[in-house]
């Protein structure tokens, strides 16, 4: 009986960390710094929503694109390893990024991988420590007359 009640708690985990990861991205996406920052542990918490409230200037210097109105993270090969009250996980994202660039509509889509270190806490599962990297990346015109937030039916 112990082994089928592991087996849901590691379930139970599996699924709690993977909604961590979305729950990162989608905060990112909202521009929700305070939220990105609660995926990580407690320690640093309070530096990490101060930087990350300037991602887009940093990141502008890093990609051919001179601002960002928009991102959309998109989470998907997640893996997940298990160990007690630690895990690491993997995951790929495409991220779509729309802005301006020479005050032009720009738009970039880019692959990238999460690599994390994860604790449990009182809080639940966060982050401990995050590898990012740049698998690869378009940049493209957007289709004229679509515009960011506007919805086609």
């Amino acid at each position: 009986m112990a082994d089928v009640q592991q087996q849901i708690q590691d379930l139970l985990d599996r699924d709690e960390i993977e909604r961590l990861l979305i729950r990162y991205c989608n905060t990112n996406d909202a521009d929700d710094w305070a939220g990105m920052a609660s995926c990580y542990v407690e320690e640093g918490r309070e530096a990490r929503t101060e930087g990350f409230s300037k991602i887009r200037d940093i990141a502008t210097t890093m990609m051919p694109i001179d601002h960002i109105d928009h991102e959309q993270h998109i989470v998907s090969n997640v893996e997940i390893t298990l160990d007690g009250d630690t895990a690491s996980s993997f995951c790929a994202a495409r991220v779509y990024i729309v802005g301006t660039l020479a005050d032009e509509p720009h738009f970039l889509m880019r692959g990238i991988t999460y690599k994390d270190k994860l604790v449990r806490t009182s809080e639940g599962w966060r982050i401990s420590e995050r590898a990012h990297h740049l698998e690869w990346m378009i940049e493209s015109k957007p289709v004229e007359g679509a515009q960011v937030g506007e919805r086609i039916r």
